[in-house]
């Protein structure tokens, strides 16, 4: 997991974190670290090749069902 500043020229910056999966490559862009290292977790868990989507909750994840 790591964080990515996006910086405009108003000065705004925008932080996102990167989930990513070291075998397979995969990757989310979230807004909050701990919605990253959900993903990690979730995606650690559920295998390589399933796509995950954000739970009802919005703080978790779970596999796609399509």
């Amino acid at each position: 997991m790591r964080r990515q500043d996006q910086k405009y020229e108003s000065g705004l910056v925008e932080r996102m974190w990167l989930g990513e999966c070291t075998r397979c490559g995969a990757r989310v862009h979230v807004h909050r670290r701990d919605q990253a290292k959900g993903w990690e977790v979730a995606h650690a868990q559920c295998g390589c090749g399933r796509t995950l989507v954000p739970d009802e909750s919005g703080r978790g994840w779970v596999p796609s069902h399509w």
